[in-house]
């Protein structure tokens, strides 16, 4: 094949990308083709999703796609596909991401339903990383099995995030009217309202359909025909298919795929953790139950049953409301006066033909004489009766951020519970560093809280926090100490992790997808909450590299790094 013609067509198979060699051609879509490539500088195996060259006819395209590549590499998550690198080649945009070896998870479909078991640890794991991207303000918009990669093990990472935002801006170039896959479109999707993380639980509950069935809940001859069928059609029951899952699974589908945003999973872990319940065969806690936050007070919490498995009809009934039992709805502002009595002494049954205004004045006359007027000044006093005003029974959280780091995520947990559960601040909020944040309507009671940053490091706890009714003030404060790594080694470090000493991994890797300290060169990490750390770095040459355990950090700290004897 000639230059002329691998340009003509497109096919880059061979062809050298700066310091990437691109070898097969590992899949083909609309919005891209994805190769298998070889990073020659350090001997890494990589795969590069190059997009069409059209797409760089809006002049403003390139200054959107490199924004929403550096969100996609700024979520850092183990769940996330890694991101290392983009650019332009012959002004066709391309991507470079981790190369997973295990395929994707719609291959995995493709074979035929999933073991339970492997249906539960995908489930967590996709969960994990939707959570994530959710809380970094980032709405994928586009799950779906074949945007699951998987690792030589199985294991479950997310791509192409942000695409369907570069997408829908480049929408009129493509001829297509359509954002999404519909056969993972949320109702909502198909209407001009706002999208919300709900698409993408609504897109899990689907895969999740999938993965039980090996097959799609709706099916139709057209796009359009696949949406109506999503918004109005009951869902199937994958019991008809899977006779041998416990009934409950049945329940987690129905809750994840309900019509309503509001009706469904309030996170993507919420939805996975009654999967796991479901899956042993027991009722699990939030089945039938659905979490509704109203985040004009921050955090007004009330629960409401799940819409069931049925064909929705014109007109509804508002669903009862069940009393959370760790966060309480807001008390009536007033109670509801009792019905006005019936009048007594007067039959209507001789009020007829033409004596009835005779009879009424003679009842009216009667009645007065005999007290009525007092009788009906008090019933009209009793009708008309100022309204009672309930007193407040709840509490309210005032958290002033007094620390140099802003807050990112935000636990309040009953004390008996041994979770911290979900972070009560929305996706992309962040109390900022000198910052005043208030939590309203608190059951009172027993808590513990945590402020975490941005960085994912806590900043502050706080156990057995008595919760009365009225205001209460948490004070974050701590101090920060910086890390300065200093490269005397001759290998590139391109992984440095710092977690808390009872951390049970190595949490996220804190150098950016750009950031390598090169031999020789020193890096510093400020804003670390002061304490005990483990740390560890790992080379670019995938050679190791080096860990310390139960250091304390204050202030100025410096770690050093060598090679190891020997080398």
């Amino acid at each position: 094949m000639t230059a002329e013609t691998e340009y003509r067509t497109g096919d880059l198979t061979g062809r050298t990308l700066g310091q990437y060699e691109i070898g097969q051609q590992l899949g083909q879509g609309g919005m891209a083709t994805v190769y298998l490539a070889r990073q020659k500088s350090i001997g890494r195996t990589v795969a590069i999703k190059v997009m069409p060259q059209h797409f760089l006819h809006d002049p403003t395209f390139l200054q959107r796609f490199e924004h929403e590549v550096k969100v996609i590499a700024a979520l850092q998550h183990p769940r996330v596909l890694p991101v290392y690198d983009y650019g332009q080649i012959e002004n066709r945009p391309y991507i470079v991401m981790a190369y997973m070896s295990g395929g994707t998870l719609a291959d995995k479909i493709h074979e035929g339903p999933l073991p339970l078991e492997q249906i539960v640890k995908l489930t967590e794991q996709i969960a994990e990383g939707l959570d994530h991207a959710h809380r970094k303000g980032i709405i994928h918009r586009d799950f779906k099995p074949s945007n699951v990669l998987l690792d030589e093990n199985g294991n479950a990472y997310l791509a192409d995030f942000g695409i369907a935002k570069i997408s829908e801006s480049t929408a009129q170039l493509t001829g297509s009217a359509i954002i999404g896959t519909p056969s993972y479109m949320a109702p909502e999707m198909a209407e001009k309202r706002d999208i919300t993380p709900a698409v993408d639980v609504y897109a899990l509950g689907v895969a999740l359909f999938q993965m039980l069935t090996g097959q799609y809940p709706f099916q139709g001859d057209t796009p359009i025909r696949v949406m109506m069928a999503h918004a109005s059609d009951p869902i199937p029951d994958v019991r008809g298919t899977r006779p041998d899952l416990p009934e409950t699974i049945t329940a987690v589908v129905n809750k994840a795929m309900a019509k309503r945003p509001e009706d469904r999973y309030t996170t993507a872990s919420d939805l996975a953790k009654d999967l796991q319940q479901a899956a042993q065969g027991n009722q699990p806690p939030v089945v039938g139950k659905e979490r509704h936050v109203d985040r004009s007070d921050s955090a007004s919490v009330e629960w409401s049953e799940a819409q069931q498995a049925q064909p929705a009809p014109a007109m509804r009934e508002s669903p009862p409301s069940v009393q959370s039992p760790y966060v309480s709805t807001p008390a009536p502002m007033y109670t509801t006066p009792p019905p006005a009595p019936q009048k007594r002494g007067c039959s209507p049954a001789i009020i007829v033909g033409s004596i009835v205004g005779v009879l009424v004045l003679v009842c009216v006359g009667v009645f007065l004489a005999f007290g009525g007027l007092a009788v009906l000044g008090s019933l009209l006093s009793e009708a008309t009766a100022t309204p009672t005003i309930d007193a407040p029974t709840n509490a309210s959280l005032i958290i002033e951020n007094q620390s140099a780091a802003d807050i990112c995520s935000l636990y309040i947990s009953p004390e008996t519970s041994d979770q911290w559960g979900n972070s009560w601040l929305d996706s992309g909020t962040s109390i900022l560093a000198g910052e005043t944040y208030t939590i309203e309507a608190i059951t009172p009671g027993t808590y513990d809280l945590s402020a975490v940053d941005c960085r994912n490091n806590t900043l502050s706890e706080v156990y057995g926090f008595s919760m009365t009714a009225g205001e209460q003030k948490w004070e974050v404060t701590t101090e920060l100490a910086e890390l300065t790594v200093i490269n005397n080694g001759s290998l590139s470090i391109c992984e440095l992790y710092i977690v808390s000493v009872d951390s049970e991994g190595w949490g996220l890797n804190q150098l950016n997808t750009d950031e390598i300290i090169e031999p020789g060169y020193n890096f510093t990490i400020t804003d670390i909450p002061a304490g005990s750390y483990n740390l560890k770095v790992v080379t670019c040459e995938s050679l190791g590299g080096a860990e310390l355990y139960d250091q304390l950090l204050e202030n100025e700290n410096e770690w050093t790094i060598s090679d190891p004897e020997g080398e």
